[in-house]
C-alpha cells in the first residue's frame, strides 16, 4: 500500500486546494524563521510546503514535474496536468519533497556532494532530446512558464540527487545469486517473456538492483521525514487558460 506522506495515519481524501486547515497538526505550527530564505521574487508565488527550512512553491512543483518527465524522455507534460488533477499534484509534490529532503540532508550534514559538471550537462542534453530544435524547446518551456534559470536549477539539483543515490543509497544494496533466481522465477513470464535465466541474467540483475535501490531510498526518505519538520499548506490551483 502506498505511503500517505501527508500523515502517518490514513486521512480522508480531499482536494488539496480546498483544504481549510493551513498546516498538518502532525508536524506542528510553522515557525516564522522558516520563511526567511524565501527570495522576494517568489512572494507572488504560492508556497505549498516547507521542508525543514526549504520553501517549496507551486512553481517549483510545476517545474520539477514538467522537466522530470521530459528528462526521462517519457512525454511532453504541461502544468495543466497538475492544475487539473489533484492526484497528479500530490505525486509531483511527493517527488519534490523527497528531493528537498536530499538537499537538506546534504546541507545539514556537511556532506561533500557535488554533482560533476558532466552530469549536469547530460541532464540538460536529456531535456533537449524530445524536441526537434532549440527554439521548439524554448517555446514549450515558455508556454509552461519555465525560465532558463529554472532549467539550470533543475539540472543541478537533478544531477546532485542522482549523485546522492549512487554514492549514499546504491552502496548499501547487495545482490546474491539466490535473490536473483527468486526474482527471475517470480517475474519470468511477466518481465522476461519466459526466456531462460542464462539469457536474461544481466537484465535480471539490473531490474532487481533498481528495485532494491528504490526500496532502500524509500526507507531513508521515511526516516528523514520523521526527523524533519514538514508543513503542507492549502493550495489554490489556478486553471491554465
Amino acid at each position: 500500500m502506498e505511503k500517505n506522506f501527508r500523515n502517518e495515519t490514513p486521512a480522508p481524501k480531499m482536494r488539496p486546494w480546498r483544504r481549510k486547515r493551513a498546516i498538518s497538526l502532525l508536524w506542528g505550527p510553522l515557525p516564522l524563521f522558516f520563511l526567511a530564505p524565501v527570495a522576494a521574487s517568489t512572494l507572488v508565488d504560492q508556497t505549498v510546503a516547507v521542508v525543514g527550512k526549504r520553501v517549496l512553491t507551486l512553481h517549483d512543483v510545476e517545474v520539477d514535474y514538467v522537466l522530470s518527465h521530459v528528462a526521462d524522455k517519457e512525454r511532453l507534460p504541461t502544468v495543466g496536468d497538475i492544475r487539473s488533477d489533484p492526484n497528479t499534484f500530490d505525486r509531483a509534490l511527493r517527488t519534490l519533497v523527497s528531493k528537498a529532503l536530499i538537499q537538506n540532508y546534504v546541507e545539514n550534514t556537511g556532506l561533500l556532494l557535488k554533482a560533476p559538471p558532466e552530469k549536469i550537462a547530460r541532464t540538460k542534453a536529456d531535456l533537449r532530446r524530445l524536441f526537434s530544435s532549440e527554439p521548439d524547446m524554448n517555446d514549450f518551456l515558455s508556454r509552461n512558464g519555465i525560465e532558463p534559470s529554472d532549467v539550470d536549477r533543475f539540472a543541478a539539483e537533478h544531477a546532485r540527487s542522482e549523485q546522492f543515490m549512487e554514492e549514499h543509497v546504491a552502496g548499501r544494496v547487495t545482490l546474491n545469486e539466490a535473490e536473483m533466481r527468486a526474482f527471475y522465477d517470480r517475474e519470468k513470464n511477466s518481465r522476461f517473456l519466459g526466456k531462460s535465466y542464462e539469457n536474461v541474467e544481466n537484465l535480471v540483475r539490473t531490474q532487481l538492483l533498481r528495485e532494491k535501490i528504490k526500496k532502500e531510498f524509500e526507507k531513508w526518505r521515511d526516516t528523514e521525514m520523521r526527523r524533519t519538520d514538514i508543513v503542507l499548506l492549502p493550495v489554490d490551483l489556478p486553471q491554465k487558460g
